[in-house]
């Protein structure tokens, strides 16, 4: 039953995520409804998230100099979900869905790599709570939300 509450969770953030929270204070807000009181929740941000008028960018920074980091290299395999492309001879790579992946594989793809995810992006853990788990004030972004 949780495995299953997991996949399905994960495969509702999924479709959630893809719509960025605006708030007052320009940050957004990440929130999981009929969260399962006591359970324990993680947000990663995977993607950086910007806008230019009503274009969405999602870009990586990789977190070495100098050499790939691990999620990197995960990212750039071909069995990877998302395409990964320089920009410039910057540390940041403009990232675009593989034409014809699924959401599932996305998923997949993402929990089988998490452990790759730099720390410093995992979010605070968050317990469910009022059938409720949020995370306010989060930089806009890609994130995949574990339990």
């Amino acid at each position: 039953m949780k495995k299953t509450l997991s996949v399905l969770l994960a495969i509702v953030m999924l479709f959630a995520l893809c719509v960025t929270a605006y708030a007052e204070n320009d940050d957004g807000s990440i929130t999981i409804d009929n969260a399962v009181t006591g359970e324990k929740y993680n947000a990663y941000k995977i993607f950086d998230l910007t806008y230019d008028d009503d274009n969405v960018t999602y870009t990586y920074t990789t977190t070495t100099t100098g050499s790939p980091d691990a999620f990197l290299t995960a990212l750039s395999d071909t069995a990877s979900p998302f395409n990964a492309v320089k920009v410039g001879t910057t540390d940041v790579y403009s990232i675009t869905k593989k034409t014809g992946v699924t959401d599932e594989s996305v998923i997949s793809w993402l929990k089988s790599n998490i452990s790759k995810v730099s720390a410093s992006n995992k979010l605070a853990e968050k317990t469910g709570a009022n059938n409720e788990a949020k995370w306010e004030n989060v930089e806009y972004g890609y994130y995949y939300v574990t339990s």
